[in-house]
């Protein structure tokens, strides 16, 4: 009978488990300010610790605790060391992560992938991450190969397979392989993105 129940107990323990870490959570700030995670029901999983939290992205969320960022696993356990000045949220198996003032790149073993040297940097879309260097903005690849020359003023990520991008104060719209598709003659990038749109609809049948 005894082993009977402790086996029940724990395939009760590893059910809750499983569901703990395969469950939907959200950031919500608490009453005391501080940031913590709830899931679907609104039932606090992880508690109101964070000064500031990213929602989760492939399974570990981006946290903040007395100013310094790390990362976390859906148990409220810490996967990555809160030593980062500032850290965005993982994506493509990267996440982009700030020390001494420069930006690089990190797996979620906190290996770094791609050199601290970026003077800004944002989070991987559709193969391709839009980073600052000298000054100027373009696009590295996931080996931290340039693929888009650094030469604009400003960038927005890839999306649909392209990426609005601003030269000489005009904004335009660039393909993957940096070829212009809007030419650079917008006055911001909505304008420039909402051209794209409504050329790719004249296109359609």
């Amino acid at each position: 009978m005894k082993k009977v129940v402790f086996l029940i107990t724990v395939a009760a323990m590893a059910a809750v488990s499983v569901c703990a870490f395969g469950q939907e959570l959200k950031v919500k700030m608490g009453a005391n300010k501080k940031h913590g995670f709830v899931d679907k029901r609104g039932k606090m999983v992880i508690s109101y610790l964070y000064d500031y939290a990213w929602e989760f992205s492939e399974e570990l969320a981006a946290v903040c605790i007395d100013n310094k960022w790390g990362f976390i696993d859906k148990k409220g356990e810490a996967a990555i060391p809160f030593k980062y000045d500032y850290a965005w949220v993982f994506s493509d198996g990267l996440a982009a992560v700030k020390l001494n003032k420069k930006w690089g790149y990190i797996d979620q073993t906190d290996k770094e992938v791609i050199p601290f040297k970026y003077d800004d940097a944002e989070t991987f879309s559709e193969g391709l991450a839009c980073v600052k260097l000298n000054n100027k903005w373009g696009f590295i690849d996931q080996t931290g190969k340039e693929a888009i020359p650094f030469k604009y003023e400003k960038v927005w990520s890839f999306s649909n397979g392209v990426a609005a991008v601003k030269l000489n104060a005009k904004w335009g719209m660039i393909d993957q392989t940096g070829v212009v598709v809007i030419p650079l003659e917008y006055e911001n990038a909505s304008d420039a993105s909402a051209a794209y749109t409504e050329m790719i609809s004249r296109c359609e049948p």
